[in-house]
């Protein structure tokens, strides 16, 4: 009787199968058994290919497409996010102070305005980041965008939403100064 052991690896995202002759039960497992670990490691099993049916065959099919599934992303949902329309948030870019209104969709879409100007952006509720870009004085010149990337969290019943920016010439930055720190904060009243 022949028998092989099949090892599946993931390198750099991709499923890599090799095979390899070897005798039955060279790790006491017996012939037809299989042995799922993790994602990252090799998961090997011995099949004694002459007996295997197709039912085997589907559900290893179907166990390998559950571990590649569980490499999907996550979407985001800001349902933990408290300071949202009905709030406004201290906002401080630079030195410059001003307000910052926020709202998020069920997708993590964000929407609002820093300094009276129009924001669009994501929110992620996995990683606590978010990103806009800022239309200074609405203008869609790409030179007049800053682009926010901050991170979230919350202190009690502060909200503090904390990170850095670019700008670029059409706000005042230049080649040797053009990234600038922020940070917000939002009291939350229960």
């Amino acid at each position: 009787m022949h028998w092989s052991t099949v090892s599946v690896a993931e390198e750099d995202g991709e499923v890599v199968a090799d095979e390899l002759a070897a005798a039955a039960g060279e790790d006491g497992r017996s012939a037809g058994e299989t042995c799922l670990r993790s994602v990252s490691q090799a998961t090997r099993c011995i099949v004694n290919w002459k007996n295997v049916s197709h039912k085997s065959l589907g559900l290893v099919t179907v166990l390998i497409a559950l571990v590649a599934a569980t490499a999907l992303p996550i979407p985001a949902m800001a349902d933990d996010l408290r300071c949202t329309a009905l709030y406004d948030w201290d906002f401080d870019g630079n030195g410059f102070g001003g307000t910052l209104h926020i709202s998020v969709d069920g997708g993590g879409n964000l929407a609002g305005t820093v300094y009276g100007d129009p924001i669009r952006g994501f929110y992620n509720n996995v990683s606590n980041e978010m990103m806009f870009i800022r239309s200074a004085g609405g203008s869609t010149d790409p030179a007049s965008q800053q682009v926010f990337t901050g991170y979230y969290w919350q202190e009690g019943l502060l909200d503090v939403l904390a990170g850095s920016y670019e700008a670029f010439s059409g706000t005042g930055a230049s080649a040797g100064r053009h990234r600038f720190g922020f940070k917000a904060s939002c009291m939350v009243i229960p």
